[in-house]
């Protein structure tokens, strides 16, 4: 298996990077992945993303047990509720308030053995399914999860919420799935100097399905600097991809 992730400012923001990603190998080929995007309409945005993603890391290295019967549904529902759960208590701890804690969640859990896999948005972004592109959009009003911390506490409401979370995709057998933050989207020419061939080059394929460069470990930051270099595209928004190939 193989997991290319890349991080990138984009060109409006001029100080931080709002978005963060997390991946994360489990005992008996599991894996757990997730891109996260801060709010920009939020305070200090770079810092929700970057704090749920290390509570995604801390639930998965000492909060997740891996049993024989355990479904990729089930673990999924266990990470985002203890999740919930750690974030809530840390919003108390900290007197955070909710909009220091807006960030979009787009979650991935798999095993590279089954070769089964399991995917949610909460919030827009994109979920490549081996080509097959998912854009979640829902019109620049992401219901984020910081929304419903206090009602999601309860794990009966919490497991009515996620059954209704219309962004979910079950994956049977996958071979190359990617997430994005909706970042991705907001590729632009900086020169209006391209020829007509350019103009229709799809990027997004480019960066979740074109296999060039596969073996380099920095494959996606390579391609990002030649989108630059050779089509004059750069990434507008924050971006967060991470591609994970399944070799047969």
């Amino acid at each position: 298996m193989k997991v290319h992730k890349f991080l990138k400012r984009g060109t409006s923001h001029s100080n931080f990077c709002e978005d963060f990603l997390f991946f994360q190998e489990m005992p008996d080929n599991y894996f757990v992945a997730a891109v996260f995007d801060g709010c920009s309409g939020g305070k200090e945005s770079h810092f929700a993303s970057t704090l749920y993603a290390k509570v995604f890391k801390n639930i998965c290295k000492n909060g997740v047990f891996i049993t024989e019967k355990l479904t990729l549904q089930e673990l999924m529902a266990d990470i985002l509720f203890q999740s919930i759960m750690q974030i809530d208590e840390l919003r108390q701890k900290l007197n955070l308030a909710y909009d220091e804690l807006l960030s979009t969640v787009v979650l991935l859990v798999g095993n590279s053995k089954t070769r089964k896999a399991r995917a949610i948005s909460i919030g827009d972004g994109l979920i490549v399914i081996d080509g097959k592109k998912h854009r979640i959009d829902q019109n620049n009003q992401p219901d984020y999860l910081a929304y419903h911390l206090i009602e999601l506490r309860n794990k009966f409401n919490f497991m009515q919420w996620l059954d209704e979370n219309q962004y979910q995709f079950d994956i049977e057998e996958f071979s190359d799935i990617s997430i994005s933050t909706d970042g991705i989207f907001t590729f632009i020419r900086e020169k209006l100097k391209s020829t007509d061939d350019e103009l229709e080059f799809d990027y997004i394929n480019y960066l979740t399905k074109d296999n060039y460069l596969i073996e380099n470990s920095a494959m996606l930051a390579r391609k990002c600097n030649i989108l630059k270099n050779k089509h004059q595209l750069q990434n507008y928004d924050d971006l967060a991809i991470l591609r994970v190939v399944n070799e047969a």
